[in-house]
Order: C-alpha cells, then sequence, then structure tokens
C-alpha cells in the first residue's frame, strides 16, 4: 500500500527520452518508490497503514506481494494528485493508500482505493534485479559523522533564492559547508565576482 508521496517524487524525473533506462519512470515496489536521473535519487518508503481500513473489492483475494514495475512520469503524478490529502479529522477518510496487483497480463494494475475503486493507470513490470541496486549508492545512515537536522520549509525556501541568483551561470553551483553537529549549515554561490552567503540554524533531533 502507498501514498501520495511514494507518486510525487516523479516531478524529479528527466522529461527528456534521452537519458538512462532507470531515470525513464518511477520504479514501484512493495516496499518503496525510487526515482533517478544517473545524478541524484529519491526514494520513499512504504507508509504504515492499517489494510483494515479498506474493504477488498469483492471477488478479490488481496495479495501478499506483487512484481516492481516502472511507472511513467506522467501517470505517476496523475496518480499522486488522484490520491486525497490527509484528514485528521476524520480517519476514515484518509485514503492515502492504492492497491497493486502485476500478476495478470503483461501489465501492472493500479487502483486508487476511495470508497470505489476509481481510475485505472497501466505500467511496465520489471525484474527487481534489473534495476540499479541503490542500497550500494546511498552510505548508511549510522556511518555519518554529523547529524544536522534543519527545517525542510526553511531550506526550500533558501534554495529558492539561490537557484534565482545562480541560475545564470554557466553551471548554477552552490556550495554547502557543514561544521559539527551543534553548528548550522553555510550555504554559498557565486556568480560573475558576486557573492551569495546563507547561515541555516539547526533544529533539535530530540
Amino acid at each position: 500500500m502507498l501514498n501520495k508521496h511514494n507518486f510525487a517524487i516523479a516531478a524529479m524525473l528527466p522529461q527528456d527520452d534521452e537519458v538512462i533506462a532507470a531515470a525513464r519512470g518511477l520504479y514501484v515496489s512493495p516496499e518503496r518508490t525510487i526515482e533517478t536521473d544517473g545524478h541524484h535519487l529519491i526514494m520513499v518508503t512504504a507508509p504504515q497503514v492499517q489494510p483494515t481500513l479498506f474493504d477488498p473489492p469483492e471477488g478479490i483475494e488481496a495479495a501478499e506481494n506483487w512484481t516492481p514495475f516502472m511507472l511513467d512520469r506522467e501517470t505517476a503524478l496523475k496518480i499522486a494528485k488522484a490520491i486525497p490529502k490527509r484528514n485528521n479529522d476524520a480517519p476514515e477518510t484518509n485514503i492515502a493508500a492504492i492497491d497493486v496487483s502485476t500478476e495478470a497480463g503483461e501489465n501492472a494494475t493500479v487502483a486508487i482505493n476511495e470508497l470505489v475503486r476509481q481510475d485505472i493507470f497501466r505500467a511496465r513490470k520489471i525484474d527487481a534485479d534489473k534495476y540499479p541496486d541503490v542500497d550500494k549508492l546511498i552510505p548508511d545512515r549510522d556511518d555519518a559523522r554529523i547529524l544536522i537536522a534543519f527545517n525542510a520549509d526553511l531550506i526550500a525556501d533558501i534554495l529558492k533564492i539561490f537557484q534565482k541568483f545562480a541560475g545564470d551561470a554557466a553551471v548554477p553551483m552552490v556550495i554547502f559547508r557543514l561544521y559539527e553537529a551543534g553548528k548550522g549549515m553555510r550555504i554559498d554561490a557565486e556568480v560573475e565576482g558576486q557573492n551569495m552567503t546563507a547561515y541555516v540554524m539547526p533544529m533539535r533531533t530530540a
């Protein structure tokens, strides 16, 4: 069972067809979804949703597992948009999950779960061993030498300012400087001799 966040990361997929095969779609598996363009990757694990929130369609038995598949960018974003936002005041309407089946036919079938089954999208099944082993690429979180937490909204707003500043450069480069756990992060960019610098205060992790 997956939610809106699992599919929204497809917005980072390149729209150019001349890219590596892995970047041509969102990798969807029972455990997580992954997008990559060869320069970066983002993965989102499946949410801890109670399956009992959703009644299975009559005549259909839920499978314990299903085959991973590749979902094109446009369809993934349509799914993300179609899944309703979380409503904490009415948990029974928190339709944040979908049913996925890839065992019948050559295509995957994705049906959004909202009281009744809605739109159905199709995708291409893929063997897990034919997708890059991202677990070998991403460093283990426990191996990090420094842990600094930042407000995600604040970082996003600051990076938008840097993007506008450095956007005219041949290579719009931004440099992050981390010091130690008790200190924040310095961000620098330079364009034609002009500099932009920001310092972001850390947040407590406990």
